[in-house]
């Protein structure tokens, strides 16, 4: 009978892999333990059982799990069809909490928006790289009101809706065409004036400077309703989402 050796047969069955993730989301899944939803560069979404959560482990590990937290991930699972466990989780080293109340209602609205929005197959790293980009403005600049506005404008490349930017500035959008029009669309689903010309700026403006457009706190609250009804349309389904109104009241926007 051939010798097997047992060592060699469970490090070939036990698959190690490591990333860097955005905390997107978690569920409970028993007692101690949760499933969380990370977003990678490399390996998309990745889903991770995390147990422990309600022993000494887990008051390191909880902190880490906050929605959009940026990590480091270890973990394994046995089978490739099986559900991955969580090895190690660490703090990613460039990375720091965001603590202001505003800057946080940002975050969370973000995270609805992705949550609600993203699907197995989209582009992981063109959407990796535009949440970091909007992460590491939210870190450093103190004008930081319109983030929201242009990443949720910019992630529209994301789903294939992304308008594109007219040589002149047009007097409508047509949010059903999802293109710039001279004349008023025979249906109500448009945007006009102002508001047609913020929402174009925001396309154009670099989510990695200093992304001011210069609206008012009633222009930034009427912008993001125009710009939630495009992805209802662009998207065929009612998101449902709640944190706006918190974040118009946070931001001074109510």
């Amino acid at each position: 009978m051939r010798y097997q050796d047992p060592f060699h047969q469970v490090t070939r069955t036990l698959m190690h892999f490591s990333f860097r993730g955005i905390v997107l989301s978690q569920i409970p899944y028993s007692d101690s333990s949760s499933i969380v939803k990370f977003l990678s560069r490399d390996l998309g979404l990745q889903s991770v059982l995390v147990k422990g959560l309600s022993g000494k482990r887990g008051k390191g590990i909880r902190p880490l799990l906050n929605k959009m937290n940026v990590v480091e991930v270890e973990a394994f699972r046995k089978k490739e069809d099986q559900l991955a466990v969580l090895k190690n989780l660490r703090s990613a080293p460039d990375q720091a909490p965001i603590m202001d109340v505003r800057r946080s209602a940002i975050l969370l609205f973000v995270n609805e928006v992705l949550c609600r929005t993203v699907k197995e197959g989209h582009e992981e790293k063109e959407l990796f790289d535009l949440v970091m980009a909007l992460l590491g403005s939210l870190y450093s600049s103190e004008n930081y009101a319109d983030l929201h506005l242009v990443f949720m404008m910019k992630l529209t490349s994301i789903f294939g809706a992304q308008p594109e930017l007219p040589e002149i500035a047009p007097n409508y959008f047509d949010m059903i065409e999802g293109s710039a029009c001279a004349i008023i669309p025979n249906h109500s689903h448009y945007v006009e004036g102002e508001i047609c010309r913020l929402f174009f700026k925001c396309l154009g403006t670099d989510l990695a400077k200093d992304a001011t457009l210069g609206a008012t706190n009633e222009e930034r609250r009427i912008l993001l309703e125009k710009i939630i009804e495009y992805y209802q349309i662009q998207l065929d389904e009612k998101l449902e989402l709640r944190s706006h109104k918190v974040l118009h009241t946070v931001l001074g926007e109510a």
